[in-house]
């Protein structure tokens, strides 16, 4: 046996040995590479696209692979190559013929489309390479491109005369879908499948749109537990109709529950953990959505503690007989994962640090993924960009990510020059410079002019979100301002300055004291008593009014602040005049403002907003007084409208709530009711309020809100108001 072994050892090494002088007796060593024919492309170019090399080995591959790289440039009609063998070194030659340059496109017979849109199609240009496979992919392109418009039947023909190009177009005429038809369909009516496709009678015929049609339907069977559900269209042309007809077959298959769920590969989740988390349950119905939900849920639990690499796979069991499926959810937790890096592309002229001093993590820190969510949510709402994507790519190591954050900036400045309309002040005109995101600093600069009959105003204010490079934030504003009420003309001037701190992710404190002076002027016989009282106190000389404001913001909005589908505002705080602050006016302000939105159907969301609050104290101005009614309190009312007879309010009230329609990006249709009053103190009825309804679009624009609101007073009055508005609501 010893010597059987022996033997089979020495067969085999001798093998090897004849083998390897084989292969060197064989091989052949690439000695130089030349080129002819190229005139407009230089030789490095071409060398740069080749994987072969001067001094590598040379194989039988070699040939075929190296034409293909140098087709791949769309720069030659024509590749040949010739092998040159002398003494085992090769010479290879490669034989090109350029492409003629293009030295015009143009398009006929296009008339439904325009010139422009056309050339955005095509991957050719003039002064470029007339490659013929280029011509081809833009002929498809614009056929694709027709089609997507509705355009089925269009037909592109490309036609090459010398150094010119042509594209000639027949375009048709849009392909309408006369009918839709379902096939198949047991389990719902075909009613009700129409209701979950957006391709209907008298559309387009649009593939891209019937195939996403198509991936619904199934999504809508798998979701009432239709699990093998197999769904086709097929497309006909009606000669009669002169239109298409979309048929769509189903074939339903049976309807499945679920028999078991099984989890494995969990050591750092308990069982019953991640079975709280799971919305499917054994013995319901299959339903892909929380099958979905389930798995992503299931990875939130492990993102959330920094196993960001944590893959979660359900391998689902069909017994076909008893129409049951048995989950097995399969959990690779992996390890934890740190930052490595954070890099930061599309920043054109924001600082690097004003976006990283917004990040809840850091370079080092373990990646825990509530902070990179809070963290994009964070950049969101500063209101500078565009866009934000936060993607997380492979480190050095396995357990090292790098954190890319993708920014789309949008515009640190707009110019406002226009005519405005409010139930308050009438007609104004206006002038409004804002500046956000000021050197790209952060900083934010507003200033402002209304000019009208009842109103004249100025105002500046100027924001540094990062003071000294800490997150306290730091403003000033100053303002000056005339206003004509009905019975009385108010002059007021003065300014603020005010520090805020956030703390925890969603918190704000802030600090602001006012110097405010007023008078009044101009009063008529039947002005208020408080009004009249305040005059011949002061008479002609300016009123002060120093104090200051301590609150709190809770802000949870998502997805921005702009365009909230969830979350909520709360915003408790209290105002304080006069003693040690000094000036003419001593009161005690409290209120409270809150806002809350709740997702509903589809995506329309209920919105409800409450404001509540009160003010005493001596020598109160009316300007510090509570009155309701207008586009910011009780729409359906006059500006100013609801107020005790003395005067202003010492007490208020406001509920408002909205029924919210999104109609488009920025763009938000409601329906709202409005309630509310205001009391001399001692005198509130929750009981006595005053109701308004109606209906707005909002838009979001550069300077804030625009607002179109119109509303029924629901009490008293009966006259409908119209309303337009800039800034904020709830």
């Amino acid at each position: 046996m010893d010597l059987l072994d022996k033997t089979i050892k020495l067969m085999r090494k001798t093998l090897f040995f004849v083998i390897f002088l084989t292969y060197i007796s064989f091989s052949s060593v690439i000695e130089k590479i030349s080129f002819e024919g190229n005139e407009r492309m230089g030789e490095d170019e071409i060398r740069k696209i080749l994987t072969i090399k001067e001094g590598d080995e040379f194989f039988e591959w070699t040939e075929t692979s190296s034409i293909k790289e140098i087709y791949s440039m769309a720069e030659f009609d024509d590749v040949s190559v010739k092998i040159e063998k002398e003494n085992g070194s090769i010479t290879i030659i490669f034989f090109l013929k350029e492409c003629p340059i293009i030295k015009k496109i143009t398009f006929s017979g296009y008339k439904k489309k325009k010139l422009d849109e056309l050339k955005k199609e095509i991957i050719i240009k003039e002064g470029g390479a007339l490659f013929i496979p280029k011509i081809h992919q833009s002929k498809e392109k614009l056929t694709s491109f027709y089609r997507k418009e509705g355009y089925y039947f269009a037909e592109v023909v490309p036609k090459i005369d010398g150094e010119n190009v042509t594209f000639e177009i027949k375009e048709g005429d849009e392909a309408k879908i006369k009918k839709v038809r379902f096939f198949g369909n047991k389990a719902f009516s075909s009613f009700k499948l129409k209701w979950k496709i957006k391709t209907g009678k008298g559309d387009a015929y649009i593939k891209e749109k019937v195939d996403e049609d198509i991936e619904r339907l199934v999504y809508f069977y798998k979701e009432e537990g239709f699990a093998k559900v197999v769904i086709e269209p097929k497309l006909s042309f009606d000669d009669k109709k002169k239109g298409l007809v979309l048929d769509i077959n189903i074939s339903e298959g049976s309807r499945y529950k679920i028999r078991k769920i099984d989890v494995f590969g969990n050591t750092i989740i308990g069982e019953s953990k991640i079975r709280d988390v799971i919305p499917i349950k054994e013995e319901g119905f299959y339903n892909i959505k929380l099958i979905e939900k389930s798995l992503n849920n299931i990875g939130r639990l492990y993102y959330e503690k920094g196993y960001i690499s944590a893959n979660i796979v359900l391998d689902e069991i069909f017994d076909l007989e008893k129409k049951l499926v048995d989950c097995r959810i399969s959990i690779d937790e992996d390890e934890l994962s740190y930052v490595e890096k954070i890099t930061i592309v599309g920043n054109k002229k924001t600082k690097d640090n004003v976006i990283r001093r917004e990040l809840f993590v850091k370079e080092g820190d373990l990646l825990l993924w509530d902070k990179v969510v809070s963290s994009k949510q964070r950049l969101i709402s500063l209101g500078y960009f565009d866009g934000v994507d936060i993607d997380i790519l492979p480190g050095s190591h396995k357990n090292k990510k790098i954190l890319k954050i993708k920014i789309e900036e949008g515009g640190r400045g707009t110019a406002l020059f226009g005519i405005s309309y409010t139930s308050q002040y009438g007609v104004l005109g206006n002038i409004q410079t804002n500046f956000i995101n000021l050197f790209g600093k952060g900083y934010s600069l507003n200033i402002k002019g209304d000019f009208g009959k009842k109103m004249t105003n100025y105002e500046i204010s100027f924001n540094d979100p990062w003071f000294l490079n800490t997150p306290t934030s730091l403003g000033f504003g100053l303002w000056n301002q005339r206003l004509k009420r009905d019975y009385y003309s108010e002059r007021k001037n003065g300014g603020y300055i005010s520090l805020g701190r956030p703390f925890k992710e969603t918190n704000r404190a802030f600090l602001k004291y006012r110097l405010n002076r007023s008078k009044f002027e101009d009063l008529k016989d039947n002005a208020p008593s408080d009004v009249w009282e305040w005059k011949k106190k002061w008479k002609d000389r300016y009123a002060v009014t120093s104090s200051i404001e301590l609150g709190l913001i809770h802000d949870t909005r998502r997805p921005s602040i702009f365009d909230p589908t969830l979350g909520c505002k709360v915003s408790p705080s209290i105002q304080i005049a006069g003693g040690v602050l000094g000036g003419d006016v001593e009161f005690y302000k409290p209120n409270f403002e809150g806002m809350w939105y709740i997702p509903s159907f589809h995506k329309f969301v209920l919105v409800f907003h409450t404001d509540f609050g009160f003010i005493q104290g001596k020598n109160i101005p009316d300007s510090e007084r509570f009155y309701l009614g207008g586009e910011n309190t009780i729409r359906g009312y006059d500006g100013r409208s609801i107020h005790p007879k003395e005067g202003g309010g010492d007490s208020f009230f406001i509920f408002n709530t909205a029924y919210r329609f999104p109609i488009a990006k920025g763009v938000s249709f409601d329906i709202f009711l409005d309630c509310g009053n205001t009391w001399r103190r001692g005198k509130e009825e929750l009981l006595n309020l005053y109701f308004g309804g109606g209906f707005g679009v909002k838009f979001n624009s550069p300077i804030g809100p625009l607002r179109f609101d119109y509303a029924w007073p629901l009490t008293k009055e009966k006259t409908p108001k119209f309303y337009f508005s800039i800034g904020e609501s709830f």
